[in-house]
């Protein structure tokens, strides 16, 4: 790590598995290189591509930060800036529309990676729903020889 910058170990977290030892260079409060540690038990140093490209994903400019709600057609990529109680209120109007529809039988919970009490959430939320249907995968890192 070059000298002008402030090293944190830490881990990669909230990407797959979340076990990958990594170092991070910070300047200005703000991260600006991340790289595998020689010392991390499971990674050897090694980390992945979406490890290194993460910083990017806390600063890029295209980045949502908050809700959105479709305002034109389908397609139209129009776009207006809706509150949470909204989106929330909205979703939870949307799914009990389809329930009433088609059962709750039709409506699967997914989760990307299950990492904790995310995905009991989840069960408990399909569950209170009526629906059996609940969907995760696995770990998903595709580590690469990237030191």
């Amino acid at each position: 790590m070059p000298d002008d910058l402030k090293c944190i170990k830490t881990h990669c977290a909230r990407m797959d598995h979340g076990g990958c030892d990594v170092l991070v260079g910070v300047r200005d409060n703000k991260i600006v290189k991340i790289k595998g540690d020689p010392g991390g038990y499971l990674n050897k140093e090694y980390i992945c591509t979406k490890a290194i490209a993460s910083p990017d994903r806390l600063t890029h400019p295209d980045r949502l930060k908050y809700t959105l709600k479709r305002s034109g057609k389908r397609g139209q990529g129009k776009l207006k800036k809706i509150s949470w109680d909204e989106a929330l209120d909205e979703i939870a109007e949307n799914f009990l529309n389809i329930k009433e529809k088609y059962g709750a039988k039709s409506v699967a919970f997914g989760v990307g990676m299950p990492k904790g009490l995310e995905h009991f959430i989840l069960i408990r939320l399909a569950n209170i729903f009526g629906s059996p249907n609940i969907i995760a995968s696995q770990d998903v890192c595709a580590m690469l020889p990237v030191k």
